[in-house]
Parts: C-alpha cells; structure tokens; sequence
C-alpha cells in the first residue's frame, strides 16, 4: 500500500493502491484512484473517477467527477464535471467547463462559464456564463459575453443587450479605430464610433454606440 495519503470521509480513496501525496476530504472523494499521485479532492464525489491522474485539484460536490487526467485545477460545485482527457484547465465557479471533455488549456472564471465547451482549448471565460455558447472553438477570450459556438480566434467583450457604450483610455489622440462589419451584423443592428478628444492632447476615448 501507498504512503503519504491522507483520507477523510467514507470511501474516501477506497482503491487507491500506489498513488502517494493524495489527500481526499469527503464522501467519494478519489474514490477510484489507484495509482494517481499528488491530487486534492475536497467535497463530495470531487475527483471519484481518476485512477491515475495526478495533479489536479478538485474542491467542491462532483467537482473534476469524470477526470482521468492530470493538472486540472476545478473550484465550486460540478467544475470540469465531465473532463475525461484535457489537460491543464481551471475552472471557477458552479459548473464552470462542467461539459469540456476533452479540451486543454481553458481556464473559466464564474458560474457556468464556458459551461458548454466539449473539446475546445486555450479559450479564456470571465463572467456569469461566460463563453457558454460556445462548444468546440478554440483560442478564443470572452469577458462577460456568452459567445458563438464553433467559433475561433474571437475576442468578446461585453454584451449589446446589456452594454451600450465602450471607453479606451490611453490610447493615442489622433489614432484611428477600425470597427469590422461583422460586430454590427451580428448585433443586428448598425453601429458608430464617437471619438471624444480629452484634454490633453496625447489621450482619448472613443465611445461606442449602438442604434436600432
């Protein structure tokens, strides 16, 4: 039998054989590991299917529930649930990447934020479901946006039905900003910059609005 394993709960490391440096607290909690090493579990059924993946962390109900494999990081009640084979994910918030499966390098930040992310990776979501539209893209950030599903390479910020205006501040006086077509089509509406000149001759801001 292993050594350095610290169990607290029932069934709490039930089949744990050689893995070492594990600390389980709670009902199930790495219940199946076998031979993983250096893995938290706090919370019921948190981290019950990994055998041999090691490195994670999973603190809350169910939390990394699925996970086989090593260096996630899942905080809150049913975070990276599903995860099987991805790698080096952090999950935040209930449900936060509780569908990613198969996705690496994600990192989510609120309550379902890229919640629905299957096999997506190197996405960045910030905010209450944040990025939960999208699924399978990849390398794509969204800060307080529900995102497109498939989409990649996308920066979101914000959301039209609930921001209205935008300000840059810093950037040089007489820079120009170039708006693609695309952020008004997919509003559904068209869309005008307002460049207000600041005080100072080197900074302004531009203001973004929206008209029906």
């Amino acid at each position: 039998m292993a050594d350095n394993n610290t169990a607290t709960g029932a069934s709490a490391l039930w089949t744990n054989w050689s893995g070492t440096k594990n600390t389980a607290t709670g009902v199930n909690a790495l219940f199946s590991n076998n031979t993983g090493n250096s893995n938290t579990a706090a919370g019921m059924g948190a981290l019950f299917s990994n055998s041999s993946g090691s490195y994670n962390t999973a603190t809350g109900i169910n939390a990394l529930y699925h996970d086989t494999a090593r260096s996630n990081t899942a905080d809150g009640a049913n975070a990276l649930y599903a995860n099987t084979s991805g790698t080096f994910n952090t999950a935040t918030g209930q449900s936060s990447l509780s569908h990613n499966t198969s996705g690496s390098n994600n990192v989510a930040d609120g309550v379902q934020a890229l919640g629905a992310n299957t096999s997506g990776g190197s996405n960045i979501g910030m905010g209450y479901q944040a990025g939960l539209g999208l699924t399978t893209g990849s390398n794509n950030i969204d800060l307080g946006n529900p995102g497109v599903a498939g989409e990649g390479a996308t920066i979101r910020i914000g959301d039209n039905k609930v921001q209205s205006a935008a300000y840059l501040a810093g950037a040089a006086a007489r820079r120009s900003v170039a708006v693609p077509r695309s952020w008004s089509a997919a509003a559904g509406n068209s869309a005008c910059w307002r460049r207000r000149r600041a005080s100072s001759a080197t900074s302004a801001r531009w203001a973004r609005r929206a008209r029906p």
